[in-house]
């Protein structure tokens, strides 16, 4: 079974760069933070970007959703205004 959380969210054109390199940075920390999880995020279009959360094999699915769940909230209030960022998929 996959284990694996992911949301997808889109970005106003303005924001693109910046929300990129400050995602990089927030994912690395998320990586440092919690060891044995992985922690990823991937420009999949223009304006999209895809972050996921891969847990060690013995994690707890609740666990993991927590992280995930802390991921998404730091992704929405602390990288750029939450008018220039949009949900548009989740597994959570």
């Amino acid at each position: 079974m996959n284990k694996t959380k992911f949301f997808i969210v889109s970005i106003q054109r303005d924001y693109i760069v910046r929300f990129h390199a400050q995602a990089e940075d927030l994912v690395l920390g998320f990586q440092n933070r919690y060891p044995g999880y992985l922690f990823h995020v991937k420009k999949i279009e223009a304006h999209l970007f895809c972050f996921s959360v891969v847990p060690p094999e013995e994690a707890d699915e609740a666990q993991t959703s927590a992280y995930t769940a802390e991921l998404k909230k730091c992704v929405f209030e602390g990288l750029i205004p939450s008018e220039h960022i949009h949900l548009e998929a989740s597994n959570l």
